[in-house]
């Protein structure tokens, strides 16, 4: 059984004898912890605050309250996040892309399985290291996590005057709960993502409203409605193009296409998804008057989709 405990710890371990640090740096620092601790309580779904409790002892150091009625979801929540800091991400690109998929899917099932977790603690009050390690390999699969640990052991290397962290749990008396954990400079290195570009948000059937067709030759944007929301759209298929160029196709008010659409993504600093490049890959359909009309390279698209699938419920 973990014992109970309601305040983190973070200290600063400097190459010299102060007490004093960038205030710009530590703020930036620590912001990339309290988007850690406040996705954790997000996608755990629980009622829990957090409060700055800071302090200053040989080095620097910092704690926060996470306050909330049930104490045993509160050390759950401290326990997950203590023993998830200190765990790397993976290396294995295929489980990354998984991550990073999962992202995109918004973490239902994350969520859903973290709930689950939580709704068993109502009755038995009792959080174990087999709990925590479960909410833990959750955790991992959530990439704003690793994003925003990424992006604080980023901060905290590039500050040449922190040597080592320590990081401890502690109960209400500001005692040490379990064992505290220290890491050093060296180790930073192992928490820092190599890119944080995440793969193309592909749709393989997505409907475009036409807003503004380009119906001349040149690097020129299209603009449509996609999902409710206006974009600007590379026109990426070629035939496509030289059919609209060479006025075989004609639009009007209401016109769609139904097309591949890949769109290029990044996190901004705040770990929120922007879309940076909207591309239409293959133009599948279009309408003309008589109605949907399907492109040749459609029909290609389709094929070559049709036989990946067989091949895969065959076991290829």
């Amino acid at each position: 059984m973990i014992k109970t405990s309601n305040k983190f710890q973070l200290r600063y371990v400097f190459d010299d004898e102060s007490h004093a640090m960038n205030a710009i740096v530590r703020n930036i620092c620590e912001r990339e912890l309290l988007q850690i601790f406040n996705e954790v309580i997000n996608v755990l779904d629980l009622d829990i605050d957090l409060e700055c409790d800071a302090f200053t002892d040989r080095g620097l150091h910092a704690s926060w309250r996470f306050a909330g009625e049930d104490h045993a979801q509160v050390t759950l929540v401290l326990a997950a996040i203590f023993e998830y800091l200190d765990k790397a991400p993976s290396e294995n690109k295929e489980e990354l892309s998984a991550q990073m998929e999962n992202l995109q899917k918004d973490n239902k099932q994350i969520k859903a399985a973290l709930k689950e977790i939580t709704d068993g603690l109502k009755d038995e009050k009792v959080v174990t290291d087999e709990l925590v390690h479960k909410v833990v390999s959750l955790l991992d699969q959530d990439y704003k996590l690793i994003y925003y640990k990424s992006n604080f052991f980023k901060k905290v290397n590039a500050y040449s005057k922190v040597v080592k962290i320590n990081t401890a749990r502690l109960n209400d008396d500001n005692k040490v709960i379990g064992t505290a954990k220290t890491l050093a400079k060296k180790q930073f290195q192992r928490f820092i993502l190599k890119s944080d570009k995440l793969p193309p948000n592909v749709d393989e059937d997505a409907t475009i409203e036409l807003i503004a067709p380009v119906l001349k030759q040149g690097k020129y944007q299209w603009k449509g409605l996609y999902n409710g929301d206006v974009i600007n759209f590379e026109m990426g298929d070629d035939s496509f193009k030289t059919s609209v160029f060479n006025k075989q196709i004609e639009f009007y008010n209401g016109s769609t296409i139904q097309c591949v659409l890949s769109q290029t993504q990044k996190m901004d600093e705040l770990g929120q998804v922007k879309i940076t490049k909207s591309e239409v890959i293959t133009v599948l359909e279009h309408n003309v008057k008589e109605g949907i009309k399907e492109t040749e390279q459609g029909k290609k698209f389709k094929k070559v989709k049709e036989v990946k699938m067989s091949q895969l419920s065959f076991g290829f």
